[in-house]
Parts: C-alpha cells; structure tokens; sequence
C-alpha cells in the first residue's frame, strides 16, 4: 500500500476531468484514475472507486432514517463490515461512520433499544487503528460508552458488544487506556464479573487484557518528564 493519500473530492475532480478533458466514458475514466494513482503509489484505501458504493448508501439512508427513529439499516451496515480487512470499514470510516455510529449508540442506550446491539458492533469493526480510535476519543466515546455499560448492566449482549468496543479503542492507544481507567472501567469490570457468573462475556476478558497491555508505539505527553527551567 502507498504511503501517499487523496482525498475522495480530489479523486473524483480527476475521473472528472478525464472525462470532461479527455472524452473518456465514465467506466474508462475511473479506471484510468485508478491504474494511475496505483502507479503513482496513492493508496486508495477508503476511496469510493465506483459509482454507487453500498457502503456510502447505506450510512446515507441511515442519517435519514434516525430522524424517524429508524434504525433497521445498522444490521445492514453490520453485514457489510464483517471483514475488517476489508475495503468497506476504510470506506466506512472516511465518510463519517464513527461519529455517526458514537451518536447513534448514545441516542439508542436510552431505555436498552434494540438495535444498541448492531450499532456497537458496527462500532467495534470500525476501530481499528489509531486515526479510528482518535475520532472515537474526540467525539465523546468513552464516556458513552462507559455510560451504556453502566446502564446495561442486565443484558449480557450488550454488556458483551460494549466491551468489544473498549478493546478495540484502547488496542494500540494508551491515551484511551487512561482515559477508561480515568472513568472506573475496571469497576465495571468487577461488578460485571460478579453479577454474570452464568452467562458468558468473553469481550470482557479481551478489554481487561488491552487495558493491562502496554502496545502503544507513541510517546504519550503525560509520560514525557520536562526539565525545570534554571
């Protein structure tokens, strides 16, 4: 993969101009953006490269269908996400799903709706590196979802789905990490162990491991020690 970006509005000027410039039919000039970006060493990752894209579709429809409390489409989103590795969670996040997922999850925990479920396993499969997990953190994502752990505290699912969420945002970010042991999720995960010794909630043991896991490549400020001015 290239290490050089586009953004999606200077991908589609150029199969724009390809055609309007160069005559080319619409499948030509797309393809020709495409092979010469690839020779040029741009990645491409999270670039809408055709003309409907479900993935662009789908999160369309459902912005619309939340302002009728409609949120049938996150099943749909899901199914389309199943593989992490693929195009589709780049894509995804390019075009505002982890903000809209974050929101969609903080207006659904209110009274254990029961499309919470899809919308925080949407969530899970999009945080998978740390520009992912930096959105989440800016837009107020710990705090939501330490919030529907607190309120969900009887549906094992939820439970389940919402500390997948914690893992996948502190992998890798020790930010994040502090910041979730900054909101008492190790109290949380005390008490979730305690009171669901039946059912099973192996994410659970996926966020403990993360939290006690030391794999953030970065230096974080607040570990940096600065000199005292003489």
């Amino acid at each position: 993969m290239g290490s050089r970006r586009i953004s999606q509005e200077a991908f589609d000027e150029m199969v724009k101009e390809n055609i309007d410039e160069l005559g080319m039919e619409p499948t030509e000039a797309l393809q020709d953006a495409i092979h010469t970006l690839s020779l040029q060493g741009v990645s491409l990752s999270g670039i809408v490269t055709s003309e409907n894209n479900p993935v662009v579709d789908t999160l369309d429809l459902l912005k619309r269908g939340m302002e009728g409390g409609k949120y049938e489409l996150l099943d749909a989103l899901n199914h389309l996400l199943i593989d992490e590795a693929s195009a589709n969670v780049a894509i995804a996040t390019r075009n505002g799903a982890l903000e809209l997922l974050i929101r969609i999850s903080s207006d659904l925990q209110q009274g254990a709706h029961p499309y919470l479920l899809s919308a925080l396993n949407a969530l899970a499969s999009l945080l998978h590196d740390l520009e992912s997990t930096e959105v989440f953190r800016k837009n107020d994502g710990p705090n939501i979802i330490v919030s529907i752990l607190n309120d969900g505290s009887t549906n094992p699912s939820i439970l389940n789905s919402a500390f997948s969420v914690v893992a996948a945002a502190a992998t890798g970010n020790e930010v994040l990490k502090e910041l979730f042991m900054d909101l008492k999720v190790d109290h949380l995960i005390v008490r979730t162990l305690r009171e669901n010794t039946k059912e099973g909630i192996p994410c659970i043991y996926d966020a403990l491991c993360i939290l006690l896991t030391s794999d953030d490549n970065r230096v974080v400020a607040s570990q940096v020690s600065t000199p005292n001015k003489s």
